[in-house]
């Protein structure tokens, strides 16, 4: 500024540092008597990833369950036959499990050619999917119950995401009455230790 000293000048800014830290330190002094809430905001909310449904789903399933629809993607009669006790199965059944782990599963399905259609398609072939991966291919050569058991590779299996369950049929029945298609009369099937 023209007309004052330099020693004026720099005493002007002391002067204006020191009212600073005293504003600085007042301020301080008054904030810190006051008395702290707990309250904090709740975290963000998201929405859950999309992924298997533990809720319903499971790892074996009986056709009597009243779950047991929620793991047919297709290929199954919804009418439960005998009591409850089994379901119709067309050429293709697909089916979805949540799976707890994958090491050391056995997959497994009890079902039923019954007589009245055996004698009419014969010896059935039924092929075994699990995520895509052949597991087997049986030829079965007699009417009535049968069960089917095998060990599941861990690498085929998951357990962030439903495993599929395909079984491939080379022929149904068909009703000459109204051209209804009939399979296996499934019990239950799905993963075992």
């Amino acid at each position: 500024m023209p007309g004052t000293s330099l020693s004026e000048r720099g005493a002007g800014r002391e002067a204006g540092a020191a009212a600073c830290t005293v504003l600085v330190l007042a301020s301080t002094l008054a904030v810190s008597g006051c008395r702290q809430t707990d309250y904090h905001a709740p975290p963000a909310q998201r929405r859950a990833m999309a992924g298997p449904d533990y809720t319903k789903l499971k790892h074996f399933i009986a056709m009597s369950d009243p779950l047991a629809m929620d793991h047919v993607l297709g290929g199954v009669k919804p009418e439960p036959q005998g009591g409850g006790a089994w379901r119709w199965t067309l050429e293709r059944p697909r089916f979805k499990f949540v799976l707890p782990e994958t090491n050391g599963l056995t997959f497994t399905a009890e079902f039923a050619l019954p007589e009245v259609t055996f004698k009419e398609t014969g010896p059935v072939t039924v092929t075994y999917w699990i995520n895509q991966h052949e597991l087997d291919r049986v030829r079965y050569e007699t009417a009535g119950g049968h069960r089917f058991e095998k060990a599941v590779p861990a690498a085929w299996l998951r357990t962030d995401q439903d495993t599929v369950v395909g079984l491939d049929l080379d022929k149904v029945w068909t009703s000459p009455a109204d051209g209804e298609r009939f399979g296996l009369a499934l019990t239950r099937l799905g993963f075992r230790d």
